[in-house]
């Protein structure tokens, strides 16, 4: 049987002063990040284009 995962934004660092595209992860999303990464195993699960900057977290 098929899995779906759906998986939300990793927290970021707002920052009103930028426009929100330019808001980069914060400390506690990459923690969480590499948590979840670590937790499954993620083989053929194809990554959104938006969640580049967390691909290779494990």
């Amino acid at each position: 049987m098929a899995e779906l995962y759906i998986v939300r934004h990793a927290q970021v660092n707002i920052d009103f002063s930028v426009p929100s595209a330019g808001w980069h992860i914060s400390e506690d999303g990459i923690r969480a990040t590499r948590e979840l990464v670590l937790s499954e195993n993620w083989s053929g699960v194809i990554l959104a284009p938006k969640s580049t900057q967390t691909e290779g977290m494990g």
